[in-house]
């Protein structure tokens, strides 16, 4: 199920608008390292806030449940990653969660708030809901983003 009402995908087109807007130029981005032990003790010290931050989002969202992965990516993904990309200076997703929601307006408003967030660079967005799911079916929205200062 995509959207109940046209009304709620409306709103939520607006809102992955809303954040593309926000979104740097995700080709100038990277991580500023090629190490990958560097990246993976950078994504420790972070992680704390991004859950904090994360699950902070979706508690004050009805509808919206915070669900981090119990650890890091694995260092074998990253290193598997960084050898398909040539660099392990373009992998985001080492600290990562989904916000699950019961539908797309909860959706949109998620997508919403953090755009608004003064706190969050929006690095790139993936919308795979209803432009490009992917081959197998998984619909998401699939955003990278850093908080400000670099973090």
């Amino acid at each position: 199920r995509i959207a109940k009402k046209t009304d709620d995908l409306e709103a939520y087109e607006t809102a992955v608008a809303s954040v593309r807007r926000r979104s740097l130029t995700a080709a100038s981005v990277t991580q500023g390292t090629e190490s990958i032990a560097e990246l993976v003790a950078a994504a420790g010290r972070v992680k704390a806030r991004f859950d904090e931050q994360m699950s902070s989002l979706a508690d004050t969202i009805k509808g919206a449940r915070y669900r981090p992965p119990a650890e890091l990516k694995k260092t074998s993904r990253i290193v598997e990653k960084a050898f398909c990309q040539g660099t392990c200076s373009r992998i985001f997703d080492v600290v990562r969660c989904m916000i699950v929601v019961d539908d797309m307006n909860i959706a949109a408003e998620a997508l919403s708030r953090l755009a608004a967030d003064s706190e969050v660079e929006i690095v790139r967005i993936k919308e795979r809901f209803v432009r490009e799911p992917t081959s197998g079916g998984w619909r998401d929205c699939m955003i990278n983003g850093r908080f400000t200062g670099g973090s």
